[in-house]
């Protein structure tokens, strides 16, 4: 999954990038949804939901890590 990915990788994302990420694979990918067409975001209850089934996953504001913590020894 694109967002465990990224947070291996100590790219984190925020709950709006994660709201606004799942808003567009909808739309581009022609899924019914209840999203905000006027927002363009996805809403709380369905990040709630979400969140509940991938307790591995953190949202929360990026930090920066330096290159060297992500070299394989």
């Amino acid at each position: 999954m694109h967002c465990v990915k990224m947070q291996q990788r100590f790219y984190g994302l925020t709950v709006t990038d994660l709201k606004s990420l799942v808003f567009q694979v909808a739309a581009k990918s022609d899924i019914a949804h209840p999203f905000s067409q006027v927002k363009k975001l996805a809403e709380k209850d369905w990040v709630s939901s979400f969140m509940r089934r991938y307790l591995e996953l953190s949202l929360r504001q990026p930090e920066p890590t330096s290159l060297s913590r992500d070299r394989i020894q």
